[in-house]
């Protein structure tokens, strides 16, 4: 049987109001047979109760209805809270209701904390949602730590299903919860809520990559490389995010694919920008800088010299400022936005130059814009 925690013994060891002494439900003053009866302590759960369905005896005035009532109506919280721990120490199933109603409605913290070691004492997985949710939401400290040791006394194997679905809760500081109670060996089912987490608050998210790193690298590298491909922007941002922190050439080919995809979330491109950029040692350097040649096929040549402004470095300026002289308005209109991307304020004169040839008008606009956000900056930084 689990051991209530020491706030919780001496709190029941210092209460002068105990169940033994509560009023019957009429109000009507107790007789001295009914005093002597109700003082006899409640007689041992025997042992296996738990186990084998077998309804533990608890004294004459001490059955599962009773102790029911009495937590959900009796005025002193010392009686509720007494209720609350013989109903865990019964193990008996019927007691989850009332023991998850009082956990969320009763006003006393000691109270609330009881009924939650009383759950953990049940193990009951119907539990989990509800001591997830004072994990998140209680006040009191007290309740917050009892849920928390309460969740780890239900069976993990069926306590994943409850805490999935919880994720759906509109409050950040559950979902942060459940992403804490998923964390450890999560299985398919935990990775998905760990992965949707990503696009969550900072609260949620950060712990959520934690526990995602901590996979093996296959097994992490499959669940990111879902991510960037998921229904929701945010996620698909949190997993290229992901990606950046995991570097590695299997890393650094998912950020690329999202990055040139000709369709995509801003939010979600400027996160895999700065993640190529995070990852630019990982990626085929001399294949895009081949690739941003004069003599390379024209769309091509426009792919590589835009991730040359993404990805930076003296190769990538010298090929892009070679390219604003090619015969081609189109490409040195791409090597204009690229010099742009890689921000270097020292580019000025030469795009300066460009916009004053008459053979540049096409491209006059971009020019502009171009020089207007350059000298709005310093140089960019190595």
């Amino acid at each position: 049987m689990r051991t209530a925690p020491s706030w919780l013994r001496a709190a029941l060891l210092g209460s002068a109001v105990l169940l033994t002494t509560a009023r019957p439900a009429n109000g009507a003053p107790r007789s001295d047979a009914d005093e002597a009866a109700a003082a006899a302590p409640p007689t041992s759960v025997p042992a296996g109760a738990g186990q084998t369905g077998a309804e533990p005896a608890m004294g004459p005035r001490a059955s599962i209805d009773r102790l029911a009532r009495t937590l959900s109506t009796d005025p002193s919280y010392k009686v509720r809270l007494q209720a609350a721990v013989l109903l865990g120490r019964s193990r008996d199933p019927r007691a989850v209701e009332v023991l998850l109603a009082a956990l969320e409605a009763d006003a006393h913290p000691t109270v609330r904390a009881a009924c939650a070691a009383a759950l953990g004492a049940v193990g009951d997985p119907r539990a989990v949602p509800a001591l997830l949710g004072r994990v998140g939401l209680d006040a009191s400290s007290f309740v917050r730590d009892e849920a928390r040791r309460s969740l780890a006394h239900v069976s993990r194997e069926a306590g994943v299903g409850p805490a999935v679905e919880t994720f759906g809760s509109p409050h950040a500081s559950v979902r942060q919860a459940v992403v804490s109670y998923l964390a450890p060996r999560p299985g398919p089912a935990a990775q998905s809520v760990l992965l949707r987490a990503l696009g969550d608050e900072p609260e949620v998210a950060a712990p959520a990559l934690a526990a995602l790193r901590a996979l093996p690298a296959a097994e992490r590298t499959r669940v990111f490389a879902a991510g960037v491909e998921h229904d929701d922007p945010s996620v698909r941002r949190g997993a290229v995010e992901g990606l950046a922190s995991e570097p590695g050439p299997d890393s650094a080919a998912l950020v690329l694919a999202v990055f040139e995809r000709d369709l995509e979330d801003d939010d979600v491109r400027a996160a895999a920008r700065r993640a190529l950029g995070t990852l630019r040692a990982h990626l085929p350097l001399q294949q895009i800088q081949k690739d941003a040649g004069p003599a390379a096929e024209k769309h091509t040549r426009g792919r590589a010299l835009h991730l040359l402004g993404v990805i930076g470095g003296d190769a990538a300026q010298a090929l892009l400022l070679a390219a604003l002289d090619d015969a081609d308005p189109w490409i040195r209109g791409v090597a204009v936005m690229a010099l742009g991307d890689l921000g270097d304020i020292a580019n000025v004169p030469a795009l300066e130059k460009l916009a004053s040839s008459p053979h540049n008008e096409a491209i006059a606009p971009i020019l502009e814009s171009t020089l207007r956000d350059l000298r709005k900056k310093g140089p960019r930084s190595p």
